[in-house]
């Protein structure tokens, strides 16, 4: 690998082992965040670019890894049940009878990892941004009491 290249796909062509199974995850976390920028905007172009950091700082004791990290150890998760086996490998099929791989089903996981992430992050909202304006009306209801002597007399 040269020096300038980050990410070595002649990988993904070999099989699934302990010595090449993080090369495999970074390289299908990476292709699939570069994707996903043109679908979910900013947010994961921010996560594009702290992975790249992230896998090219990994040999760097001092650097601090992004969130956008957990996608490749995810991805090395589940990919550590299929040693042996190739990327491409069929492992199923879809009720349309399209054949699902290794690879998509590592990127459905992450997929779910990436979804999660972006409800939470839509989701919450510092307390520090919210002003009178945009602060959520709750609504009191007033107690009243309830004359049951109609309810009473039936029972």
């Amino acid at each position: 690998m040269s020096n300038n290249r980050i990410l070595n796909f002649s990988v993904l062509q070999e099989e699934i082992n302990p010595n090449n199974v993080l090369a495999i995850s970074e390289i299908i976390a990476f292709t699939q965040t570069r994707f996903l920028i043109s679908y979910m905007g900013n947010r994961m172009q921010k996560i594009y670019a702290d992975l790249y950091a992230d896998i090219k700082h990994k040999h760097d004791i001092n650097h601090i890894f992004s969130d956008g990290y957990d996608l490749v150890h995810e991805g090395v998760l589940y990919l550590c049940e299929h040693y042996g086996e190739h990327i491409n490998d069929v492992i199923g099929y879809s009720k349309k009878g399209k054949q699902i791989t290794i690879r998509t089903m590592c990127i459905r996981k992450m997929m779910k990892l990436i979804n999660r992430d972006s409800r939470d992050y839509y989701r919450h909202t510092d307390i520090d941004n919210i002003t009178p304006e945009n602060e959520p009306l709750i609504e009191m209801r007033e107690e009243i009491d309830s004359d049951y002597s109609q309810c009473d007399e039936i029972v």
